[in-house]
């Protein structure tokens, strides 16, 4: 899903650990949270988050990450969220970046080498940065950084609100990057 309104949106699988996390809205919250299903026994929790979830997020499940770059429509803008999910309760660490145009959109990696992505709606963009060189400060929520920065490529000034659905192809290093409704493009 990339575009319009849901409650929820996103779903991404942990083929390793056979889990998949959904992006949801919960009652009551203004930011919703992420649900957890274990495939195997059916089992399922739910974790409210501070920031609003992305509308499509990603899954590391190497280092047990659930990533969500939102454009917080409903609270803090442009927050890369990286919620840590080794240990119950999990962890929620965001990124606030103050982007020169656009607003984070989806969310990526490249779980090879840790890089870490988001594409910037209605702009050329993309969000790089190295989670590898990731500093990390606890509290609630809890906060990271690291170094980061905006690639923009003109090339994708074609796809119908810039850079929008993003996702790495595994152990190819490539990103796919496409526009949103119905633009029938994609970027590598």
């Amino acid at each position: 899903f990339s575009g319009g309104s849901c409650e929820n949106c996103g779903v991404a699988i942990d083929q390793v650990n056979n889990l998949a996390y959904m992006q949801i809205g919960l009652a009551g919250s203004s930011t919703g949270g992420i649900e957890t299903f274990n495939l195997g026994t059916g089992t399922q929790s739910v974790f409210p988050t501070f920031y609003e979830p992305s509308e499509d997020i990603s899954v590391d499940p190497a280092r047990k990450w659930v990533l969500s770059a939102s454009e917080g429509y409903l609270t803090i803008p442009n927050v890369y969220d990286i919620i840590d999910t080794s240990s119950s309760p999990y962890k929620e660490y965001g990124f606030p970046i103050s982007l020169p145009s656009g607003e984070f959109d989806s969310s990526a990696e490249d779980c090879t080498t840790g890089i870490v992505l988001s594409t910037e709606e209605f702009s050329t963009g993309l969000f790089i940065a190295d989670a590898t060189q990731a500093v990390f400060v606890g509290g609630t929520p809890g906060s990271w950084s690291a170094p980061q920065q905006t690639t923009y490529f003109p090339e994708y000034g074609y796809m119908g609100a810039g850079t929008d659905g993003i996702a790495v192809a595994p152990g190819s290093h490539l990103a796919l990057v496409a526009g949103e409704f119905g633009t029938n493009e994609v970027g590598v």
